[in-house]
């Protein structure tokens, strides 16, 4: 397991856009093989993925065939706070639930910007192992009739080989029997990263920045 984990730590290193474009190849091939559910197929994969990003803990870098050790994990629960919060009758929101269940801090602030900025794609599987173990805080999320992510543009999954929210919401959605919908919105505008400008700033910038398809699965 040691040698595969330098292995990949190489492959990564001299073979950066090559492993994107592997990445992106694979995560296109397991949406299509889901639909036709070929187990076989799906276990091919996982064995191309794991020698690229094989099975590790992304807080601590240990190997670690769950992708979270129990050390990290009680770091996890430390830094874990749920809040629900209901806007049926606020008319200045635009939506009616909002949930959340970390601080954008510490440990969980890290590890997303890893995630996302730093070519680190097996970082969804420590976090969705974590909340693994906290499925009921996501029973509400089985009365939705669709489940969407936040589109990324082409230009951008191109250079990063993947959308962080979708890898997230799919294995989430996957433990709870509901399927993720990647065909309602989608990107016209490559704007600018919404980490680097403040507040009233982000409002701006994602102004006409998404779009919706005129879809049957909608309309139903």
């Amino acid at each position: 397991m040691r040698d595969i984990k330098y292995f990949s730590y190489y492959l990564r290193s001299v073979h950066k856009k090559l492993c994107r474009k592997i990445l992106l190849y694979c995560s296109f091939l397991k949406d299509q093989i889901f639909m036709f559910e070929s187990f076989t197929e799906h276990w091919k994969l996982n064995t191309i993925l794991d020698l690229i990003y094989p099975p590790i803990c992304s807080i601590c870098g240990k190997l670690n065939k769950n992708w979270l050790c129990n050390k990290c994990k009680q770091k996890l629960e430390r830094e874990f706070i749920f809040q629900y919060k209901n806007y049926l009758y606020d008319s200045e929101k635009n939506f009616l639930e909002q949930y959340s269940f970390f601080k954008y801090e510490k440990l969980i602030r890290n590890q997303i910007l890893s995630f996302k900025f730093k070519e680190k794609p097996y970082i969804y599987k420590t976090i969705s192992t974590f909340f693994k173990n906290k499925q009921k805080y996501f029973e509400n999320i089985k009365k939705y009739d669709i489940i969407i992510t936040v589109p990324i543009s082409k230009k951008r999954r191109k250079t990063r080989g993947y959308n962080q929210t979708e890898l997230i919401v799919s294995e989430i959605c996957s433990n709870l029997g509901k399927n993720v919908n990647k065909n309602i919105i989608y990107k016209i505008k490559d704007n600018s990263p919404q980490s680097k400008l403040n507040k009233e700033q982000r409002k701006e910038n994602i102004k006409n920045v998404y779009k919706a398809k005129i879809s049957r699965t909608i309309l139903d």
